[in-house]
C-alpha cells in the first residue's frame, strides 16, 4: 500500500489517474514545479502495471500563457509536448476535461 492506495487491483479493474490544474507547474519550466510535474507523470508510467493504468485526465488549463509567441508561452508548450511523450511512449491514453 503506498500513500493510502489499495494495491490489489482484481482482473478486469483499472485505474484512471486523475490530475490538478497543471498550468502552474508547466510554467515554471526547468524549476522546480516543471521537475514535479515530470516526476507526476513518471509515476504514472512507472506504476502502469502495478494499478492497470489506462489513462489520466487534466482537470484545467495545460498553459498559464494563452496565445502569442512569446518565449514563455512557448517553453510552456515544449515541457507539455516533452513530458506527456512519456505517458504517449508508454501507451496511457490522455484525457482532457473541457466546461
Amino acid at each position: 500500500k503506498e500513500q493510502g492506495i489499495s494495491t490489489e487491483i482484481e482482473k478486469g479493474d483499472y485505474s484512471i489517474v486523475v490530475m490538478p490544474d497543471i498550468q502552474n507547474m508547466v510554467r515554471d519550466y526547468g524549476g522546480p514545479s516543471s521537475a514535479y510535474f515530470e516526476s507526476y507523470l513518471q509515476w504514472i508510467v512507472d506504476h502502469k502495471e502495478e494499478y492497470n493504468i489506462l489513462a489520466y485526465m487534466n482537470m484545467g488549463d495545460l498553459t498559464h500563457n494563452q496565445g502569442g509567441t512569446t518565449e514563455d508561452y512557448v517553453a510552456e508548450w515544449e515541457t507539455i509536448r516533452d513530458t506527456f511523450a512519456k505517458t504517449d511512449a508508454a501507451a496511457i491514453l490522455a484525457l482532457k476535461l473541457s466546461p
